[in-house]
Formats: C-alpha cells, structure tokens, sequence
C-alpha cells in the first residue's frame, strides 16, 4: 500500500476496507487551462459512510473550488447512499 493509500484509508476511517489506484493526469479546466493531477481511483471497498472530518473535507474542496450547488445535487445524495448501503 503506497503512503496516500494509506492517507486516505484513514482519513475514510476504515484503513482495512479501502484499497486503490493512484493514477496521474491532465486535468482540462472549464477555461481552457490543462492542469495535472492525481486520482485516487477506488477499486475496492464495503459500503461505509465516511467519517464526519473525512465528509467535511470534501464539502470545503467543493466549496473551494466553486462547486457549491453541487453539494446538494451531488455529495448530500452520496453521503445518504452510503448510510442507505451500510444498513443493507
């Protein structure tokens, strides 16, 4: 396990459960401007919802990078997903 695997496995909160890819890119921005950037590509893992420091985490990226109304389009209905799959 690489050291972001395990950065992520902890900050998700259940290190035994999580295991990934990470794979570098070339991000294309809405302006035309191409970044690179890594992913963290999950291959597997059981149906936890994230912890509340891991959830706040990505709230604040998405508010940073100016995707505010997808918190409510996108991660809301994720993050009740995952409490819906953890009960099943």
């Amino acid at each position: 396990m690489h050291a972001i695997e395990k950065i992520m496995a902890r900050a998700a909160g259940k290190a035994k459960v999580v295991t990934g890819e990470i794979v570098n890119c070339t991000v294309d921005l809405a302006e035309g401007e191409q970044i690179q950037g890594m992913v963290y590509q999950m291959c597997t893992f059981d149906y936890f919802p994230p912890n509340e420091a891991y959830f706040a985490g990505i709230r604040d990226a998405y508010e940073s990078l100016g995707l505010r109304s997808e918190i409510k389009r996108v991660l809301q209905p994720a993050l009740m997903r995952s409490y819906r799959r953890a009960r099943n």
